[in-house]
């Protein structure tokens, strides 16, 4: 019986807002009560009639997958046309039994689909997105390493012409990728792999094209960067503990992968006191500091492996308390090379951001720490 109203079912495209002004209020009110209930309807279904409706071979589940997909793109920018709590509460179940019951959810699943539905319900549903994220990777691991590694690339080899284009994708990717690092573990193994490549490449890019970035793409690129080496910080510390419970000495892959990365990221900066923008934007607009402090303090592992963390610690704060030099202008910084610029720069402080206090660092931090 509900399987015969679903077949009969015919589900509008959902409106944008812009698409909603011009229709008139029985129409608004019609395609609102369609809605409601179809999505209602899927919740009831019985878990052989779900799966035989979530086929997005069907019409029904295409029509609703691609409900469900424009929805979601609305509600990570802003609050969706026709939208009520109840309505959103459903849609949110609805996305949620769809990856745990639907039928070959790897067909239709993608990176924007995982990005924005953890960005769009972030602030209210980390622990249901948690454990929705872990069964996306349970039953569609194999695509979502494919869509993921093709993502990465993609930023690695075509930034320039990312940021050049003005289109503003930067921020939404690197926010809802910032909000999956700090729910799930995959994808941190994904982004970083074996060598850190995209923390290289990203720190490389931005050198570069720093002048080029609006603030809002920066402080995108900052956070996930710092989201993903305090995962992989909390990981190395966890793998330690792990270690000393169990009596074993030699250094595990998460904390040779943390250090190792680490090293190259900013081995450079401490040793040799060269300029290197990110890591003075990454110190100044992140509570990066103040986190590896707690963490080191914390530390259960071998001291000599926190040697070059902590000799960045110490020389960010000793220059915190000598001051900040004059700021150099983004205009005239992109009239030096990056490497003059440095070697200028080698034993100077330089902040292309103001300071701010503490508490607005935090204010800016991820929701949740990781």
């Amino acid at each position: 019986m509900q399987i015969s109203l679903l077949n009969q079912l015919v589900i509008p495209p959902y409106p944008t807002t812009t698409q909603l002004s011009f229709l008139l209020p029985d129409e608004i009110a019609e395609a609102a009560q369609i809605y409601l209930y179809a999505v209602t309807l899927y919740l009831q279904l019985d878990r052989d009639n779900f799966i035989t409706a979530s086929d997005i071979h069907s019409p029904p589940g295409q029509q609703m997958i691609a409900l469900l997909t424009s929805y979601v793109n609305q509600r990570v920018s802003e609050t969706p046309s026709l939208s009520s709590p109840d309505f959103d509460e459903k849609i949110f179940n609805l996305i949620f039994r769809f990856i745990s019951e639907g039928r070959d959810i790897s067909i239709w699943l993608d990176w924007q689909f995982v990005i924005n539905v953890t960005a769009a319900w972030y602030d209210s549903r980390q622990n249901e997105l948690a454990a929705l994220l872990s069964r996306i990777w349970r039953r569609a691991r194999q695509k979502m390493i494919l869509e993921f590694s093709q993502l990465k690339e993609f930023y690695m080899n075509s930034f320039e012409s990312i940021v050049l284009d003005g289109s503003n994708a930067l921020v939404a990717t690197f926010n809802g990728l910032r909000c999956m690092v700090s729910l799930n573990n995959d994808i941190v193994d994904i982004l970083v792999d074996q060598e850190g490549e995209l923390l290289i490449t990203l720190h490389d890019h931005y050198s570069i094209y720093r002048v080029h970035l609006s603030e809002a793409e920066k402080d995108s690129l900052l956070y996930l960067f710092y989201t993903i080496l305090v995962s992989l910080a909390y990981r190395t510390s966890e793998s330690s503990v792990g270690r000393s419970k169990k009596g074993k000495a030699t250094v595990g892959s998460a904390e040779t992968l943390f250090f190792e990365i680490f090293d190259r990221l900013f081995g450079e900066y401490i040793r040799e006191g060269s300029f290197d923008a990110l890591i003075e934007d990454l110190s100044q607009e992140t509570p990066f500091v103040e986190i590896m402090s707690d963490w080191i303090q914390e530390w259960k592992g071998a001291e000599e492996a926190v040697e070059t963390l902590a000799e960045y610690i110490s020389r960010i704060k000793i220059e915190e308390h000598t001051g900040t030099p004059e700021l150099v202008s983004d205009e005239v910084y992109a009239k030096l090379p990056v490497v003059n610029c440095r070697r200028k720069m080698c034993n100077e402080r330089c902040s292309f951001l103001k300071l701010q206090t503490y508490s607005h660092i935090w204010a800016m931090a991820l929701w949740k720490p990781v």
